[in-house]
């Protein structure tokens, strides 16, 4: 059965400031809007994951929430995953994606650049650069469990923006 990996990048934030923790960066009124542009994008593709993961960071939280309401998963359902916050470490991202059910056959995980990126480009040995806010690879395994999920395993079948295609 093939799998769909939804690797997403979070809307665009608040900039960081002294007296706020990174942590608590909220989604600013450009990246609400960013974060439901992109998940009508998604629904109008047909996505509809079975599962969606976020950093429990609040931009990317909100991030995940907020697509998952476009296309129609419940946004209460969102697994919050510490690792895709904490310091970037590839083997935590290929775990929890070796973890989905296999009779889930899509999935979403809203994080961070450039770890996001890095999981692109490390799954399809694709030059993607570097996600923008709000921006979404899709990445498919063909005929593949998620267990098997690896290095080059993965096609990208496209990456958008919320002003378009990426570059």
């Amino acid at each position: 059965m093939d799998k769909h990996l939804f690797i997403v990048r979070h809307a665009q934030a608040e900039t960081s400031s002294p007296t706020q923790r990174d942590f608590d960066r909220e989604l600013t009124p450009t990246g609400v809007a960013e974060a439901c542009r992109m998940g009508g994008h998604l629904k109008q593709a047909g996505v509809a994951p079975d599962v969606v993961f976020a950093s429990p960071a609040v931009r990317a939280l909100t991030t995940a929430q907020l697509m998952s309401e476009q296309v129609g998963y419940d946004p209460d359902r969102v697994v919050i995953n510490p690792a895709l916050y904490e310091e970037y470490a590839l083997q935590a991202f290929m775990e929890m994606i070796a973890a989905i059910p296999e009779d889930h056959a899509s999935a979403m995980v809203v994080a961070h650049n450039p770890k996001q990126t890095y999981l692109a480009e490390y799954l399809t040995r694709t030059e993607i650069g570097s996600i923008p806010t709000a921006g979404v690879v899709y990445v498919l395994f063909e005929n593949q469990r998620w267990a098997e999920a690896s290095a080059g395993t993965g096609s990208l079948v496209w990456f958008k923006t919320p002003n378009g295609p990426g570059e």
